[in-house]
């Protein structure tokens, strides 16, 4: 029961950090094209799309985390 804790918790984890790092490169290419162009273009549609590829991202990493953990690869 406590492997199966710790692997939740890790593709859990993995989920949130792949939101996070989504919307931070989000955030600072809204800066970079306000540098460049002298108007902020921020759209709700743009966040949620981060969200969306971030949470898919995040999750498909803590998955392959947890089965190279399974599976005993070095490592991991």
């Amino acid at each position: 029961m406590k492997a199966l804790m710790f692997n939740l918790f890790i593709i859990v984890i993995s989920l949130i950090a792949g939101v996070i790092i989504a919307e931070i490169s989000n955030v600072a290419l809204v800066f970079i094209k306000y540098f460049a162009y002298g108007f902020i273009d921020l759209k709700w549609p743009d966040f949620w799309k981060g969200i969306k590829v971030g949470g898919t991202g995040g999750g498909m990493l803590g998955v392959g985390i947890v089965l190279f953990r399974l599976f005993k690869v070095k490592g991991f």
